[in-house]
């Protein structure tokens, strides 16, 4: 259904939606699974992506175009990794269904309403239209929704295909097993020690140019306190920023990692 070229559309612009800016992300985890719920996507395939790929665009994208992820999710019933031919068919209805949020949520950015704020996503949005036209989906401006061949709505297109709880077929060709993949949680705990490490070496740092005023007995000037002081309260300003944005990127995740 989908080219490798739509797929990789569609990561770039929710790895840009959901890139925290100064003003906060276009389109957070959270609210993206809530769009997606609504538009009758399983929440089971949605938990499925959090626990398995940490909701990152960059490994999940690929996993739904690929069917690992259908497979994996029937596997936990079946015991069956395979990847089947309807595995694929229905990992791309999902990501037409992601792909209408996305662009429903760019659509709503570019109004005067957030100071046309969609136009920083307007290239990667507008790329994947021309990608989805050249596969046979059209962006439906008006109706807000992605339309298939003869005018096919979305919805329609998920009743027609295979349901997640279809056993699997015996004997299928052409089968892979899905790769295994980066959990969410070793990947916040890789982020949260390397910061660690960075705030105690510079911790070090200070108490090491503390000691060494002590032990020499030299009097400090007041430019010296004062940029002692100084950096004491950037370091301080690092700490509570670390802080809270660690924080804001575990809430971000929806499931049993963060908050829904």
């Amino acid at each position: 259904m989908l080219s490798q070229r739509t797929v990789g559309k569609l990561q770039h612009l929710l790895e840009q939606m959901f890139r925290r800016e100064s003003g906060g992300s276009a389109l957070t985890p959270s609210a993206c699974s809530r769009l997606l719920y609504e538009g009758d996507v399983p929440s089971e395939l949605l938990d499925y992506i959090v626990a398995t790929y940490g909701w990152l665009p960059a490994i999940f994208v690929r996993a739904l175009h690929e069917g690992h992820a259908i497979a994996g999710l029937r596997c936990t019933r079946s015991g069956n990794p395979s990847v089947l031919g309807t595995d694929k068919h229905l990992g791309d209805i999902y990501l037409l269904q992601f792909a209408a949020v996305a662009l429903r949520r760019w659509t709503e950015l570019c109004s005067e309403n957030y100071f046309r704020a969609g136009d920083l996503y307007t290239d990667a949005a507008t790329h994947l239209i021309e990608y989805l036209d050249a596969d046979g989906f059209c962006w439906d401006r008006n109706g807000q929704n992605i339309v298939g061949v003869g005018g096919q709505e979305l919805s329609d297109m998920l009743a027609t295909a295979v349901p997640l709880d279809m056993p699997v077929e015996k004997g299928d060709a052409g089968v892979t097993p899905p790769p295994s993949t980066p959990k969410v949680t070793s990947h916040l705990r890789r982020h949260v020690v390397a910061k660690m490490i960075a705030l105690m070496l510079t911790l070090l740092v200070l108490l090491a140019s503390a000691c060494w005023a002590v032990v020499s007995g030299n009097s400090w000037n007041r430019g010296e306190k004062l940029a002692l002081a100084a950096i004491a309260l950037g370091v301080l300003a690092v700490i509570a920023n670390w802080l809270v944005e660690c924080g804001i990127q575990i809430n971000d995740y929806p499931g049993p990692i963060g908050r829904a």
